[in-house]
């Protein structure tokens, strides 16, 4: 039969229990707290039965609580409650304050305490019972939702928290708790369950988010920042935590688990990104402090002093070496020109960089060779990168290394990132530091090429060697002609590019660009170029039924390729600019742009930095292959 609400509320303003009036409807606790909360009854301070005026004297002249249940028939608890709100406090009986006393003594003996603890009827039988019967309570969200009010509502009382924030911050208290913290964390089953905890809270995004709104609080964060500032300042704490975390760290299953975390984190582009201001942020702003600055030189200084720390931090830079991709372009003209060299692998590759690379603490990107001059030297310098100031700086020290110790066995050069947008000047300097004259061109045969698919990886290494545009632009149907599965041409068909690009009654989704046509010059053979264009038109889906393209008559380019393949001339374009170096080296209006924007540089800065003209060429010619 249902239970009234009202008929719980009277029962309570007698003065009975919350337990009582479970027992007494047979109802969860719980349950009865709910009830009364939503008849408007928090708790016992409201109440509509107050206490007897005879209970508050009883109570005044040092009788407990239990005593005044049993005399006046209320319950102990709405007694409490009841003199609490009403701001009453018990005069201490002498015999009760000696009886405290005396307790406090006898728990200062740690032999008294061990056998109080050891003969306490808490055994851990007990306590996992009552554990068990915990967890299965908080399962309820009902109850769990009716126990965190509740706490918010007595935090929200400053009396309680005054008392409870005294307790806590009482040095005492304090040590005794991080003693027995410490104690409890040494043991395994204890640690490994609240790893787990941990673990399985940080995978609850209702936690998560419930953290992350607790973190907001710029209060909490300015306590709790300055509470972990003045910890670490204790020699005695930073010797635990560093005996700890040593001990922790050992632990395999850890290291994989919290791996596994951090990688999982890294991955989320929001998180990393955020991370990385924070950081770089704060770094920028300790930076700024002159105390802070000298400190930092001074323990940096004194630890590359150590012989020992310099031959650990060699082999890390060795091992973490990354190769950029103008260095890729490098080593594969090397190739190319069949140049003996040493060069720097990536720590993905398996392989350490070449010992013939690495001279005193410096590790340079190429170093080939010579029999009649000193060893040649290469660095591959980034546009961005390598005018930072740390950049500068480190590369003025590699520089005055050389020349100071190694200057008859040495001679270094740079490759800046826009020289290798220049139409073959990297494959030109090398071979005029080299003393190159010629170039030996290979013979092979028709039927020993191979046309397939190209895969982005193989044509960008060909273009930025060999082409004016040294990029694939805006992609598209690639296909590559491979001679002993090395790749010796490219040919890209690109979406248009332009809008208004009409040809008849094709629609734009019916034309394809041939954007990209680049040969090795070192494969060079007469009507390959038109041989190799036909077959990969042939491969292309027959939906594309007609295919574009322009020859620049400013490179020397007249299309005699294009009409050999059977394409038409329809029409000519007007003459647009490109960019001419001082020394006379030519770059595309094109990779101009792209390389100064990828620099946060308009054009007209990046020309003028780096010494380019813009200078108007000539037309071009477009021709057209309508297929059948």
């Amino acid at each position: 039969m249902p239970v009234d609400t009202k008929d719980i509320v009277n029962y309570y303003n007698d003065g009975h229990a919350i337990k009582e009036c479970a027992i007494r409807f047979g109802l969860h606790p719980e349950t009865i707290r709910v009830r009364l909360r939503k008849a408007g009854i928090k708790d016992a301070r409201h109440r509509t039965n107050p206490l007897p005026p005879e209970l508050i004297e009883y109570y005044k002249s040092g009788h407990s609580i239990s005593k005044c249940s049993r005399k006046f028939g209320v319950s102990p608890s709405k007694i409490s409650k009841e003199l609490k709100s009403l701001g009453v406090k018990r005069s201490k009986p002498q015999n009760l304050e000696i009886s405290s006393n005396r307790t406090r003594e006898l728990w200062k003996s740690d032999e008294y305490r061990s056998k109080v603890i050891k003969n306490n009827t808490w055994n851990n039988e007990r306590r996992k019972r009552a554990s068990d019967k915990i967890k299965e309570k908080w399962k309820d969200k009902e109850y769990k939702a009716a126990i965190s009010q509740s706490m918010i509502d007595k935090w929200s009382d400053d009396e309680f928290k005054s008392q409870m924030l005294s307790k806590f911050r009482n040095s005492e208290y304090v040590d005794r708790m991080r003693h027995i913290s410490i104690e409890k964390w040494k043991d395994d089953e204890y640690r490994s369950r609240m790893i787990n905890i941990f673990l399985e809270c940080r995978s609850d995004p209702e936690y998560r988010q419930k953290m992350a709104d607790t973190w907001k609080n710029p209060d909490l964060r300015k306590l709790l920042s300055e509470k972990a500032i003045r910890k670490w300042q204790d020699p005695e704490f930073k010797q635990l935590m560093s005996e700890i975390m040593t001990v922790v760290w050992q632990d395999q299953n850890r290291r994989q688990r919290m791996g596994q975390i951090i990688s999982e984190l890294w991955n989320d582009d929001g998180y990393r990104n955020k991370l990385i201001t924070i950081l770089s942020d704060r770094a920028v702003e300790l930076w700024k402090d002159p105390e802070y600055r000298q400190k930092m030189t001074k323990i940096i200084r004194d630890r590359w002093q150590d012989d020992e720390f310099r031959k650990k931090m060699i082999g890390i830079i060795n091992q973490n070496a990354k190769v950029s991709n103008i260095q890729k372009i490098l080593y594969s003209i090397l190739d190319d020109l069949n140049i003996k060299y040493y060069r720097e692998y990536e720590s993905d590759d398996d392989k350490c960089s070449d010992p013939e690379c690495q001279i005193g603490p410096h590790l340079f990107d190429c170093m080939i060779p010579r029999n009649d001059k000193p060893d040649l030297l290469i660095e591959c310098q980034g546009d961005y990168w390598h005018n930072l100031d740390h950049k500068i700086t480190n590369d003025k020290s590699k520089s005055t290394y050389i020349e100071r110790y190694y200057s008859d066995t040495y001679e270094i050069k740079y490759l800046w990132e826009h020289e290798f947008l220049n139409h073959n000047k990297i494959v030109e300097v090398i071979k005029y530091w080299l003393g190159i004259h010629t170039t030996d061109m290979i013979d092979f045969k028709l039927g020993d090429v191979e046309i397939r698919e190209c895969p982005a990886k193989d044509y960008k290494i060909l273009l930025s060697k060999y082409h004016y545009l040294p990029n694939a632009g805006r992609g598209g149907i690639s296909y590559g002609a491979y001679v002993d599965d090395i790749l010796i041409a490219t040919c890209i068909f690109s979406p248009l590019v332009r809008q208004n690009i009409t040809i008849k009654d094709f629609s734009r989704d019916q034309i394809r660009e041939l954007s990209r046509l680049c040969i090795h010059p070192q494969y060079q053979k007469k009507n390959f170029a038109t041989w190799f264009i036909s077959r990969c038109i042939k491969r292309l889906d027959r939906k594309f039924k007609c295919v574009i393209s322009y020859c620049d008559t400013t490179f020397n380019h007249d299309g005699a390729v294009y009409k050999a393949a059977n394409f038409i001339h329809d029409k000519d374009v007007a003459p647009d600019y490109w960019y001419a170096h001082e020394s006379g080296w030519i770059m595309h209006k094109r990779t101009l742009y792209r390389h100064a924007k990828s620099l946060k540089l308009t054009e007209a800065e990046f020309a003028d930095k780096h010494g380019y003209r813009k200078v108007y060429g000539k037309k071009k010619l477009r021709f057209v292959y309508e297929r059948q």
